[in-house]
């Protein structure tokens, strides 16, 4: 083992023979971690601490460094001390890297103390866990010290003012904070800016405030700008969102609102829409679609009429659509109108071969809560959208109607048995290994159709059946590896059925290096079969295909080390995070804990402690898998490790820690 670790190490540049031999420069947060990581396979810590206390330091790369083994070394005063001499380095600016923010963050977290001191000169223009930070300083320290610290802050990101209107509401004066903005808003009505940051503040707290003075206190400028406000206050206050609406509707169309849909649109695609937009139409529907939904929350069902009817006549081809047909049938159900329903019976000649047809059809049923309609509706879309096998553009509309169908009736209890035979013949009428076979055969296993017996006697109880159905996917992907779990990894499938269901799926893996293989043995992972898998994912690891090898390689080889361990292999899983360490070395003391468990637990005690004390070494804060270790004969051993490091090095409050945990 010894000669292996040594090869490796020789192997690896970045390795460095002492503490103070290090690099003048590091440009990323992994490299100083690296570094430190394979420093730490060959030096004894107390070392390297002792060493660092012998040596002047002055630059940020020496303090980074510092500052990362002392923390590791569980010595937080004198990561304090290291931190203090980070922000009093001359010129010192908060580094650009955001991974390099998140080292001098995460080490700084550990107290209040340090965390403050984060905040307040190592990176004041930082937010990020400052949420955590108030929570520590608000049940540690002094509430109202905390409120003047936040309010200097509060003036310069809003991140700090929400936390300090959370704060308020715990104090029971955030009254006072919101007044104040409220008033802002009155004397700057036309501020978005100010808006905004009323409105978050609100949400933040739990929308805590009456909201609908902003329909007379704002003064927009456009459409566009009443429309996003009515759409920010739609769920809190549906009268101020029906008169903000009306006040868009009201007003011209300008090049503003123009830039205001274009960006609407764009917002979360890479490239804009398909089709040629009609901006002022796209407003005028959003905006229109909105009011009837204010409408009918209000109970104003007449009011909301007109506008569906005009809704539902709206065509797509410059517009992006949103269905309108549940509303639709909400709001007639409420005025007891059947307009739409007229228009919609009416287009069933012309649209009756499309799954969109029907679909519409059905939303607008359940809209009016009319049940019986909305399942004669799915009937005979099912009559209308004929299974051909051969038709694939056919089996997808069909299967979109399918899959509402089932949910349909998943949802009426008294309906199990239609749904159970809808599902089995839909599975019986495609070959077995085409696409639309194997989406009824994996809607079958949703939970939420709570169809566990159809499930067990479909697929779970024929494995050549499950075997046929997933060897019609060229590829295997989530979707796949899911279906497996979903069908073997339950609690009323026999341990001698799974042996026949995974004995008929690894036949199907024919090229060990295929994506196949790799969510095989994910889902045998997934089932605790570690022994099962590990030699699917060697041979993966082995043969993968540099196609899809990036994508799984770190996966694959975490998981075939966990197998190892889980499976009590700690010799063969020492042996393979040596030979891996490239894809370890972040998690090498979690890895060599791992391996310490398995052989205590194969009562290899004193090998057990030879990579228990490596770990520690490495980074003596990992102590999650010192309990399971402690119950094991290592646990004498264990306790004269700490009471020794307790000796060895007084700085650390580590082994206080872990003699707590030792504790019998």
């Amino acid at each position: 083992m010894r000669k292996i670790l040594l090869i490796c190490m020789l192997c690896l540049a970045l390795v460095v023979d002492a503490a103070g031999q290090q690099r003048a420069d590091y440009t990323s947060a992994d490299e100083i971690q690296r570094d430190l990581t394979f420093l730490l396979l060959e030096k004894d810590i107390n070392d390297v601490t002792r060493q660092l206390e012998s040596e002047g330091s002055s630059t940020v790369t020496s303090l980074l460094r510092r500052l990362v083994i002392y923390s590791r070394a569980g010595q937080p005063s004198q990561v304090r001390r290291t931190l203090e001499q980070l922000a009093a380095t001359p010129n010192w600016q908060c580094p650009d890297r955001h991974d390099l923010v998140s080292l001098i963050r995460n080490i700084s977290e550990a107290n209040l103390v340090t965390h403050r001191l984060y905040f307040e000169r190592l990176c004041p223009g930082e937010i990020d866990s400052a949420e955590a930070f108030v929570r520590l300083w608000s049940n540690t320290g002094d509430p109202k010290e905390l409120d003047a610290w936040l309010s200097e802050r509060s003036h310069r990101n809003d991140g700090w003012l929400m936390l300090r209107m959370q704060l308020r509401v715990r104090l029971g004066t955030a009254e006072e904070l919101f007044d104040a903005l409220a008033a802002d808003i009155r004397a700057n009505p036309s501020d978005w800016t100010r808006l905004d940051r009323y409105l978050k503040a609100n949400n933040y707290t739990g929308a805590t405030q009456d909201v609908s003075w902003l329909a007379d206190a704002f003064k927009g400028h456009t459409a566009g700008e009443y429309f996003q406000l009515g759409e920010r206050l739609r769920i809190y206050a549906p009268q101020a969102t029906a008169q903000l609406l009306q006040k868009s509707l009201n007003l011209a169309f300008t090049d503003a609102d123009a830039k205001f849909v274009d960006d609407q649109l764009n917002r979360f695609r890479s490239a804009g829409p398909a089709i040629k937009v009609n901006w002022e139409k796209q407003l005028r529907y959003w905006t229109k679609r909105s009011l009837a939904e204010a409408y009918q929350k209000l109970n104003q069902p007449l009011a909301a009429q007109p506008l569906i009817e005009e809704l539902v006549s709206m065509k797509g081809d410059d517009i992006t659509l949103q269905d309108v047909h549940h509303l639709a049938g909400a709001v007639q159900g409420g005025s007891g109108q059947r307009v739409v329903e007229t228009k919609i019976l009416r287009d069933e000649v012309a649209r009756r071969s499309t799954s969109e047809y029907w679909l519409e059809r059905t939303k607008y049923y359940e809209g009016r809560q009319e049940y019986e309609l909305e399942r004669d509706s799915y009937r005979q879309a099912l009559v209308a959208l004929a299974v051909k096998p051969d038709d694939r553009t056919g089996l997808k509309e069909r299967y979109q109607v399918v899959r509402s169908f089932a949910r349909f009736l998943a949802q009426k209890r008294d309906q199990k048995e239609e749904l159970e035979k809808l599902l089995t013949l839909e599975l019986s009428s495609t070959p077995t290994q085409t696409d639309y076979a194997f989406e009824i055969a994996r809607l079958i296993t949703q939970s939420e159709l709570e169809l566990d017996e159809l499930r067990h006697s479909l697929l779970a109880t024929q494995p050549a059946l499950l075997a046929a159905l997933l060897d019609g996917r060229r590829e295997w992907g989530l979707e796949e590896k899911l279906f497996i779990e979903h069908v073997v990894n339950r609690e009323a499938v026999p341990a001698i059925l799974k042996e026949k269901i995974w004995s008929s799926l690894k036949p199907l893996v024919k090229d060990p290096g295929s994506t196949r293989a790799f969510h095989l043995a994910e889902a045998m992972k997934d089932g605790n079969e570690w022994q099962r898998a590990i030699p699917v994912w060697r041979n993966y690891i082995r043969h993968a295909h540099p196609t899809n090898w990036e994508g799984y390689k770190t996966d694959a080889i975490t998981n075939l080390f966990t197998a190892y361990c889980r499976t009590g292999q700690w010799q063969t899983a020492e042996k393979f995070l040596f030979a891996q360490l490239d894809s370890f070395w972040r998690a090498l003391p979690n890895a060599l804990a791992k391996i310490a468990v398995a052989a205590a637990q194969a009562n290899a005690i004193n090998e057990a402690m030879r990579l228990w004390r490596m770990s520690a070494n490495i980074d003596r804060r990992n102590l999650d898998p010192l309990a399971q270790l402690a119950q094991t004969k290592a646990r004498p051993q264990l306790v004269a490790m700490y009471s020794q490091m307790k000796k060895d090095d007084p700085l650390s409050t580590i082994p206080d820690s872990a003699l707590r945990m030792l504790q019998p």
